[in-house]
């Protein structure tokens, strides 16, 4: 249900226009200022909803990870699931560098999403998390 609803957001929840910029992301050396281009992106450039979604799944996905030694969901798995559902108008179907690409963006994001996004997120993850746990 997730990956179709990710597949159905109108123009993907991170717009074709913001491709090359996402990509060129990954070739910042800097961690710093790697992460401070992120967050412009997203929080300035993205619009609002498109921004508020990407968060909420970002950090699920975060915390899905955080659980792969019980469902074998690292980060790259995930990546690998959802990446082209969050890029899916992309003009490039046969494309395997944008693939790899869009997927090591997704990583990115997840390993740095408290960076990214602020911690509060994770107040209600966890504690659906402790639940169930």
């Amino acid at each position: 249900l997730l990956k179709e609803y990710l597949r159905d957001y109108p123009d993907g929840i991170i717009d074709n226009r913001y491709f090359e910029e996402c990509m060129n992301i990954l070739k910042i050396g800097n961690a710093e200022l790697k992460l401070k281009t992120t967050k412009q992106l997203m929080q300035q450039k993205l619009p609002k909803w498109n921004f508020i979604c990407l968060k909420n799944f970002i950090s699920l996905f975060y915390l899905i990870s955080k659980y792969s030694h019980l469902n074998r969901m690292d980060v790259h798995n995930i990546s690998v699931c959802v990446a082209p559902s969050i890029f899916h108008k992309l003009d490039r179907p046969n494309d395997v560098e944008s693939s790899f690409k869009t997927i090591a963006f997704i990583e990115y994001l997840i390993e740095n999403s408290m960076q990214i996004f602020g911690e509060e997120i994770y107040k209600w993850l966890e504690a659906i998390s402790l639940k169930y746990n």
